[in-house]
């Protein structure tokens, strides 16, 4: 399914090569300090990229599943508990990302 869609968006656009291939890629995470980063990096990308005002607002974020009592298969506690609990949880994600501290951790942003 993917090689076709690739395929006729190549077509489309007039483009070759792989539509999901780059630029992603994966970076081994070894520092809890790091994951936490990175965890309030991608609940605040939507701002960082002026699709929303406030990242509170994406509705595609699991940042409110998180602090959410409905049902969900995310395993709340043990991400809340990373936080010491919700409401340092909230707190963290108030407080601009330290880009540079995690600089090595993330690709290149495309903007």
């Amino acid at each position: 399914m993917f090689n076709a869609y690739a395929k006729a968006i190549n077509k489309a656009y007039r483009r070759t090569g792989s539509m999901f291939q780059n630029p992603f890629g994966r970076i081994r995470v070894e520092s809890d300090t790091y994951f936490k980063q990175l965890v309030v990096y991608i609940h605040r990308n939507p701002q960082r990229h002026h699709v929303v005002v406030d990242f509170g607002s994406w509705p595609y974020s699991w940042y409110h599943a998180l602090l959410s009592a409905k049902p969900s298969r995310l395993r709340r506690s043990d991400v809340l508990e990373w936080f010491q609990g919700a409401e340092h949880f909230k707190a963290v994600h108030q407080v601009e990302v330290a880009e540079a501290r995690i600089s090595p951790l993330i690709l290149e942003d495309l903007d």
